[in-house]
């Protein structure tokens, strides 16, 4: 698979005049646009070439003549153009430039050079500053979590799902965190410590049959949640009600909080006392 880093910042839409453009209109145009280089087209706006901050203090400054800010801006342009392809980007942003030493990279769609497949440019700038933006966050210090958040564990199928138990257990002061990989949670705390949600909405029958095996065998605090009346129904019957349920959507997310903080937490003390 080809490896494309999206810590990358892909300026979009690419910069772009016609070659016969003045150097004037040239540089009033990256001084507007707060741009360190553009690109050059022809009549069929193909790129012929590339305009950077180099190309003006290297070519543009040095020239002594006075009507050097009227001349065409193809004539101090650097004209051999070397694109980053956005399939590749990582790599071929890596190799252009310690290869060819430079440091602005158009963004290629395909292998023809026109202007409409120019997806946008990548800096050396922008990915130094990327760069440090991920060290400084990885560095920074972690943010304390309040002490009395309580743990509480969701199996879903779509990662995004995780967000609404978030919301709806947040004013409970649970800590809610998803599970990714079910196997290793029942196999990590077969003492049944952390209170579970298990959603079956999203997941295959083959999947689900599976899972809802290991789940009834969980021995702490378990809430399934779905959409289908039918199955609540149907499992309701084979719950141990002192530590299990299942619940039909949208959620009592009120009562779902009381049987998990009080309900059930009555019946193991009332279970203990009788030991």
């Amino acid at each position: 698979m080809p490896r494309t880093n999206p810590s990358y910042h892909i300026a979009k839409p690419v910069i772009a005049m016609h070659e016969s453009a003045s150097v004037s209109d040239a540089l009033e145009l990256m001084n507007e646009k707060k741009i360190s280089c553009l690109l050059l087209h022809n009549d069929k706006e193909k790129i012929v070439g590339i305009l950077t901050e180099r190309d003006v203090i290297r070519k543009l400054i040095p020239l002594e003549v006075e009507d050097k800010f009227e001349r065409q801006v193809g004539l101090i342009a650097t004209r051999e153009v070397y694109f980053a392809d956005i399939d590749r980007l990582h790599e071929s942003v890596v190799r252009l430039h310690f290869e060819k030493k430079i440091r602005h990279f158009p963004v290629l769609r395909g292998n023809v050079a026109t202007l409409e497949n120019v997806v946008g440019m990548v800096t050396v700038t922008d990915i130094i500053r990327h760069y440090l933006n991920s060290e400084f966050k990885e560095s920074a210090p972690a943010k304390r979590k309040d002490p009395n958040l309580r743990p509480l564990s969701v199996i879903c199928k779509q990662p995004d799902q995780i967000g609404f138990y978030q919301a709806q257990f947040a004013k409970a002061k649970f800590d809610v965190t998803r599970v990714s990989d079910p196997a290793k949670f029942f196999r990590e705390n077969t003492g049944g410590d952390i209170p579970l949600i298990f959603d079956f909405d999203g997941y295959s029958q083959k999947d689900l049959s599976n899972l809802i095996v290991q789940a009834k065998k969980y021995s702490g605090h378990l809430i399934m949640t779905v959409s289908d009346p039918g199955i609540v129904n149907l499992f309701r019957r084979y719950l141990d009600k002192q530590r299990q349920t299942i619940a039909l959507k949208p959620l009592d997310t009120d009562y779902l909080t009381w049987l998990l903080t009080t309900k059930w937490r009555q019946l193991e003390s009332s279970t203990t006392n009788k030991v």
